[in-house]
């Protein structure tokens, strides 16, 4: 498979974001915290989805805006 090409709900080696969240490969429905879902709702480990649709491990499966939300409050913490 190449990257781009028709994978499930989404795009091989692609991770979908808009403003609703990040798109599930398996089913279709987005959501902020991706990671959480496939563990929960699919049931198969992140390694495992990340290798079945193509997705490089340094690609964070959480919503920008739930990052950059972390990134604030990791930085006031540690001030």
């Amino acid at each position: 498979m190449q990257v781009g090409d028709k994978d499930g709900h989404g795009r091989y080696g692609i991770i979908d974001e808009d403003t609703a969240g990040l798109l599930c490969h398996e089913c279709g429905r987005r959501f902020k915290h991706l990671a959480t879902h496939i563990s929960l709702g699919h049931k198969i480990s992140v390694a495992d989805y990340r290798d079945r649709h193509g997705l490089h491990a340094s690609k964070p499966l959480v919503a920008k805006t739930v990052s950059s939300k972390m990134r604030d409050s990791w930085g006031k913490h540690a001030a």
